[in-house]
């Protein structure tokens, strides 16, 4: 197993923020389409907008990956009690 740390930047009526996220994913999954699926399935079926980096979700709020980075076992384990 394997691990990532997701940021992704939301669009949520008109304010904005950040969530954050920790994910244990397979040895042969790619890190990047793993963030992707998440943030693709972040609140419901979200839609890749054609030419854009921006998620479009049923409740018309905005998603896009920040950063996607690997950690070590040990930053998951701390990092998924935290966030």
């Amino acid at each position: 197993m394997k691990y990532i740390f997701i940021e992704i930047d939301l669009r949520i009526a008109g304010d904005e923020t950040t969530s954050k996220a920790v994910l244990e994913i397979e040895d042969d999954k790619d890190e990047f389409l793993a963030a992707k699926e998440y943030l693709k399935d972040f609140w419901g079926e979200g839609e890749e907008e054609y030419g854009s980096e921006w998620v479009t979700y049923p409740n018309d709020n905005l998603g896009r990956l920040r950063r996607v980075e690997t950690v070590t076992e040990a930053e998951y384990e701390v990092l998924k009690r935290f966030i």
